[in-house]
């Protein structure tokens, strides 16, 4: 079986920024007659935009927006003795403080660097500082709406009515009502959202087989065209 890998370098050896990754296999599985917005809830959030089928793929967008679940499981970690919190239980018994989780919004949008994607330097703890404050359920709480706040922004401007859910968030259900309340958008889970990343992966693998690039420049904002220098192996046949 021929594998690809080094699939991000080859986008940051072309001058990009290696993600987001998934929004050409996106495309490839998710587009419709409408245009649609793919939410990845992952440690970090990222969304796809998918304009209608009949569109130019120069028209796909994609960015990352916020820490998600790395934030969530920080705060389980520190105030709920726990490695997470299982389906936002935590979060539903808690009480929102809207002005804290409106600051904690502000103050990580005011850091952003619009366009550019997020590691692990793009935390920012100490915008979790105020939450200590609060009772564990309610910080839960509070947090779960800043973030349905920061992906509301992140949207805002989209022009599909649905938002489409991925990733492991997709079970935290305080989570899916605040990207809901704050967006004023419906959500769906894929159908196949514990399998969505694997299955983009093997789509860009095999576009990348057939010389197409796995990433778009307009989301990573690579410079190069063409085949991207990745790798793609192949194992010996073994005479008999």
């Amino acid at each position: 079986v021929p594998v690809c890998t080094w699939q991000r370098h080859g986008d940051l050896a072309a001058g990009g920024q290696g993600a987001p990754i998934t929004p050409l296999a996106d495309w490839v599985l998710y587009r419709s007659s409408d245009p649609r917005i793919v939410l990845n809830l992952g440690g970090f959030a990222n969304i796809t935009l998918l304009p209608e089928a009949s569109a130019s793929v120069d028209r796909i967008h994609g960015s990352d927006v916020c820490p998600c679940n790395q934030w969530l499981d920080r705060l389980a970690q520190r105030r709920l003795d726990s490695a997470f919190d299982p389906d936002g239980a935590a979060a539903a018994r808690g009480t929102i403080d809207a002005r804290c989780a409106t600051a904690m919004a502000d103050a990580l949008q005011s850091r952003r660097v619009p366009g550019m994607a997020m590691g692990q330097q793009d935390l920012h703890l100490d915008v979790l500082t105020p939450l200590e404050a609060l009772s564990p359920d309610d910080a839960a709480a509070t947090l779960t709406d800043a973030i349905g706040r920061l992906i509301a922004a992140a949207t805002a401007s989209a022009d599909a009515g649905t938002i489409t859910l991925a990733g492991g968030g997709v079970h935290h259900g305080p989570l899916c009502a605040a990207i809901e309340r704050h967006t004023g958008r419906s959500t769906a889970i894929l159908p196949d959202a514990p399998w969505r990343e694997g299955a983009a992966l093997a789509v860009l693998a095999l576009l990348e087989l057939d010389g197409v690039p796995p990433t778009l420049s307009q989301v990573t904002s690579r410079s190069t065209h063409g085949p991207l220098p990745g790798s793609a192996w192949m194992r010996p046949i073994q005479s008999p």
